[in-house]
């Protein structure tokens, strides 16, 4: 869970998501063209799992993402996909849409002003499974 008393910065966390993709030798697209945040093209990534966890009525939730929002969704899979790939992905999106897990630590990874939405499984009362007291 968390800890206490431990005070880390948004700046800190971006260096470190800047040095992790640096030894990854990942580049984001506005360093690779210049281009500012306004300008780059918009897109949603959601998190696809085919084994655990997975999103029952995925292809009505990107459908339902693209059309609300006007924007392309990209679907990565760990399954299916290496780290870097993803971290890739990642670096660009508007928004990651994923079911709660560990494969959310790459929401570190998305641009400032980008929108993380957690999903938690249908019917798991939180209070009765301690992963998803809030």
């Amino acid at each position: 869970g968390p800890k206490a008393n431990i005070l880390i910065s948004g700046n800190e966390i971006r260096q470190f998501a800047s040095h992790l993709m640096e030894k990854l030798n990942i580049t984001t697209k506005e360093q690779k063209e210049g281009t500012s945040p306004e300008e780059r093209d918009q897109y949603i990534v959601v998190f696809s799992r085919s084994q655990t966890r997975l999103i029952l009525n995925e292809a009505e939730l990107i459908l339902a993402l693209a059309q609300e929002f006007q924007m392309r969704v990209v679907t990565v899979s760990m399954e299916d996909q290496t780290y870097s790939s993803i971290v890739q992905v990642i670096s660009g999106a508007s928004m990651l849409v994923s079911m709660h897990g560990a494969q959310l630590v790459t929401s570190l990874f998305l641009p400032r002003g980008a929108a993380v939405v957690e999903l938690f499984p249908y019917a798991v009362s939180p209070e009765q499974y301690t992963p998803y007291k809030t």
